[in-house]
């Protein structure tokens, strides 16, 4: 099967998008090959350039690397294709017609590629190879089937690549110059590292993970304002998408409360943040007696539990008839309430991060009675992305939530905005959204450090676990330790194709539970559901069993699972949607 680099088509191009489209279907007819989109050459030297901004650049829209045939340019030109005075024209939708030479632009390039060869090989290395390109009109006859400095073989139009195929358009190309080339496998294999050094290497330098860690864990100037937006208003929302900071900004807020000595409640929904919060906090706790941190149904139970009302929460618990959706949104808020009251807990504030997870009407009652005076003169302050990571069935909208607070504090209350992403690298934030289904990017992006995410794709569950390994592996080699990776699946181990990647040797997977983040040592990598990540991050994600992205669920699921990684992701898919992941990776956001 060819190999496609990159594996999607990011351009406004339709010519090259085609072009794109029909080396994808053709995959089993170039079992060898590799093919490079957009492949930059300096002028000078020979030196790489992936800045399309830099000027003194050749581009070559097609780079086909054949072992035993040759390298190959294909210059694509879309639209209709005309022929002046021995000139191609285009003429675009608007009918505006221009003169363009396709021939002396594959040609600049085939002699930057020749200069870059021998620059980078040593001179003379070019002369055994057979270097030659093609100009393609693939949504159009060409106007003429020859040029008196391009033979026919050389023009690939929209009727010859319906007759014999774009890769029979190759392969009659590579018969033109009909001699013997040194280009072997191991001669591909060198210039594709050459061209493209980080094509199979994860480069993730101390430097770029200390420089992404540090813009993660300082507050933006946007969160500083949030912050002064928090302090004015008794009583405030914000809303914003994942890693736009909400939990560290919520953490930032209740620091600076317990510096002043105001008793503060401080919950989130999901477990293993609701722990790593817990343990954050411990000493601050320790001071700050009359605080709390943690997940809000381990709260409602502790004080439930040292209530009279406890032999009727074990007993509801222990009810068979009762699902766990009636014993946590309806019993164990109607609990807590009499509890609350009967114990006189109550906060100076209350600080909920997962907001969409955990204000139901109930708990909103709930809240109603914890916070000093109430949600309509107390001070609470809350977080919550209302988009996409709504995973669970407890989930809400953001109009539904404030109509119950209006309808329970008689005030509407302001929503602050958070739009910079300061956790994801550029990269990952917009794979993320493209593959999540987003219509316009969610956030503006603050961490620009990072590398490409990577999709790789598998017919069998069973190949998950090899991939798997290589990710680690290669990523171990890149400079991280195992403890820094974490896998991820929407299944538990013993059914996702991770299971038994560690069986090498070369690191360990430990399962998480929902109870506490294990303590890792450098040989361990984690796994944990989806579900039971939120709300964390790493600072390297594998993603595993992605099989479906067209609904709803299935695309706030890829989005909560692709967005806990910081600066490296690696996505494992099934190849049945193949076709769906590139069609959204080649969205426009």
């Amino acid at each position: 099967m060819a190999k496609i680099i990159p594996d999607y088509c990011e351009t406004t191009s339709h010519g090259e998008k085609i072009i794109f489209d029909l080396f994808r279907q053709s995959e089993k007819q170039t079992p060898d090959w590799v093919v490079i989109h957009s492949q930059n050459l300096r002028k000078d030297s020979g030196d790489l350039v992936y800045n399309t901004t830099d000027l003194l650049l050749y581009e070559a829209d097609y780079l086909v690397l054949i072992p035993d045939k040759g390298v190959y340019i294909l210059e694509v030109k879309g639209g209709k294709i005309g022929c002046i005075d021995g000139s191609f024209t285009t003429t675009n939708a608007k009918a505006e017609t221009k003169k363009i030479n396709p021939t002396e632009q594959a040609k600049r390039y085939k002699h930057a590629l020749i200069n870059f060869i021998d620059y980078t090989f040593g001179v003379g290395t070019s002369r055994g190879l057979s270097i030659d390109f093609a100009v393609v009109f693939p949504q159009c006859p060409s106007p003429v089937p020859s040029m008196p400095d391009l033979h026919s073989s050389q023009i690939f139009d929209s009727i010859k690549i319906q007759e014999i195929g774009l890769i029979g358009c190759i392969e009659n190309l590579t018969r033109r110059l009909d001699g013997n080339t040194r280009f072997d496998k191991q001669a591909m294999k060198s210039l594709l590292e050459a061209l493209r050094p980080n094509y199979d290497l994860v480069k993730m330098t101390g430097t770029q993970l200390r420089a992404s860690e540090a813009t993660i864990n300082k507050l933006t100037s946007e969160q500083y304002e949030r912050l002064d937006d928090a302090q004015y208003n008794r009583g405030m929302m914000f809303v914003g998408a994942a890693g736009t900071g909400k939990t560290t900004l919520a953490q930032e807020l209740f620091s600076r409360n317990t510096r002043k000595s105001l008793s503060t409640g401080f919950f989130c929904y999901n477990k293993l943040l609701g722990k790593k919060l817990e343990d954050n906090n411990k000493s601050t706790l320790f001071i700050s007696k009359k605080s709390r941190v943690g997940t809000f149904h381990s709260a409602m139970n502790t004080w439930i539990m040292a209530s009279k009302h406890s032999k009727e929460l074990i007993a509801a618990e222990n009810d068979q008839t009762k699902d766990s959706r009636t014993l946590f949104d309806d019993i164990y808020p109607e609990l807590a309430m009499k509890a609350a009251e009967e114990l006189k807990i109550s906060f100076e504030h209350v600080i909920i991060d997962e907001a969409q997870d955990i204000l139901s009407y109930k708990n909103l009652l709930l809240l109603d009675r914890l916070i000093a005076g109430g949600l309509s003169k107390g001070n609470w302050t809350f977080f919550g992305d209302f988009e996409q990571q709504s995973i669970y069935e407890s989930a809400r909208s953001l109009d539904e939530v404030r109509a119950d607070i209006m309808k329970i504090s008689g005030n509407v209350h302001a929503v602050g905005g958070l739009k910079i992403n300061c956790r994801n690298s550029a990269k990952i934030a917009t794979e993320t959204a493209k593959v999540s289904g987003f219509e316009k990017a969610p956030t503006k992006n603050l961490n620009l450090e990072g590398a490409d995410v990577i999709f790789k794709f598998y017919k069998a569950n069973t190949d998950q676990a090899k991939q798997v390994a290589e990710e680690v592996i290669r990523l171990k080699n890149a400079g991280l330790i195992p403890s820094d990776i974490v896998i991820l699946s929407n299944k538990r181990l013993s059914a996702s194709g991770a299971n038994g990647a560690d069986s090498t040797g070369a690191f360990q997977i430990i399962e998480v539970n929902q109870n506490k983040w294990p303590i890792l040592s450098d040989s361990q990598v984690a796994f944990s559901t989806i579900k039971s990540f939120k709300g964390l991050e790493a600072k390297a994600v594998i993603i595993c069993d992605l099989e479906k992205i067209d609904d709803k669920e299935a695309q706030s699921l890829i989005y909560v699972g692709m967005s806990r990684a910081k600066s490296h992701l690696t996505v494992l898919s099934s190849s049945s949607i193949r076709d769906q992941i590139v069609e959204a990776r080649n969205s426009t956001l």
